[in-house]
């Protein structure tokens, strides 16, 4: 694993494991996930004056997937039990680490699994949750996590998951069985649709601390399905057709106005943006397109008005 200063261009090497970061904070203290012999996934925390640190798995579990940390180092993500074949066996179950007190089990009694993404420097924790009885689906959950203890709030009670929380509270994230929106959720627990690209579908996964959203969307090509059905037959449909018709593209929220990230870049450029990942604070979003016909990661700056 290397990093790179982009100060004066070189690599620092950080650690020879196969590891994959999937967080760092504003303190330069990053989490992810490192692959042991015994062929399970362990969460790993790196500093720079402690260097890399395999902080292990939680509960007896056989596999941990982190997602965020904050900038007091807390650290969320879920965890699996494997089968005797390797085969992942079992539901996922939501955990936080600190510090102070290690892993902490996250997962309410009455579910049946839980996954818990994103972790806010108030340890305001959001992800999904799928209960015991009931509907089987998962729901959009926040934990506030304090010190002697730890309360669970349902955000919605239809299909719907939260991804990402920033300081002020706000959480962002989909809800939605057939035609699912990117949504966010107040601080209140008032859920507000962002809206779509003129598809059925979006998904918002991350949120900066002025209230930027970016996530991806399906484009207005994606209800052309219904009008081939009618002119040439469901049995005319094929993968080729659908997919010159339907497209994802990437999205941002600006005061509350959802606009296609294509838009912000020259169309000569050569780019399609598929899939925001992560806004900062600067409004420099990441993610992944297409350039040139290939699979790239992106990362677009100076956008116009982003703050």
């Amino acid at each position: 694993m290397l990093s790179v200063d982009a100060r004066d261009g070189n690599c620092h090497h950080l650690d020879d494991r196969d590891a994959t970061p999937t967080g760092i904070n504003d303190n330069d203290v990053i989490c992810g996930s490192v692959f042991v012999k015994s062929n399970s996934v362990h969460v790993f925390r790196w500093t720079r004056f402690e260097g890399f640190i395999n902080i292990g798995l939680p509960f007896q579990r056989d596999s941990s997937f982190p997602g965020t940390i904050n900038n007091q180092g807390d650290i969320v993500g879920y965890s699996y039990v494997k089968d005797l074949s390797g085969e992942i066996d079992g539901a996922a179950q939501a955990f936080l680490w600190t510090v102070e007190r290690g892993f902490q089990d996250l997962n309410p009694k009455d579910a049946r699994s839980s996954m818990a993404y994103s972790i806010n420097d108030s340890r305001l924790v959001v992800g999904d949750v799928e209960r015991s009885r009931g509907p089987l689906h998962r729901i959009a959950c926040e934990w506030k996590c304090g010190h002697a203890n730890t309360s669970i709030r349902a955000l919605s009670s239809a299909p719907s998951s939260a991804h990402d929380v920033n300081n002020n509270g706000i959480i962002v994230g989909e809800c939605g069985s057939i035609n699912q929106s990117a949504v966010s959720w107040d601080v209140e627990g008032e859920q507000v649709s962002l809206g779509t690209l003129g598809g059925p579908w979006s998904k918002a996964v991350a949120i900066n601390e002025l209230g930027i959203i970016v996530g991806s969307s399906v484009t207005s090509g994606g209800f052309i399905r219904e009008l081939l059905e009618q002119k040439i037959g469901v049995e005319g449909l094929t993968p080729t057709t659908l997919t010159k018709q339907r497209k994802e593209h990437a999205f941002i929220v600006r005061k509350g106005r959802i606009s296609d990230l294509n838009n912000l870049v020259p169309s000569s450029s050569g780019w399609e943006l598929i899939q925001a990942s992560d806004v900062n604070n600067r409004g420099e979003v990441v993610g992944r397109g297409v350039y040139k016909g290939r699979n790239r990661p992106f990362l677009l700056r100076h956008i116009p008005d982003a703050r």
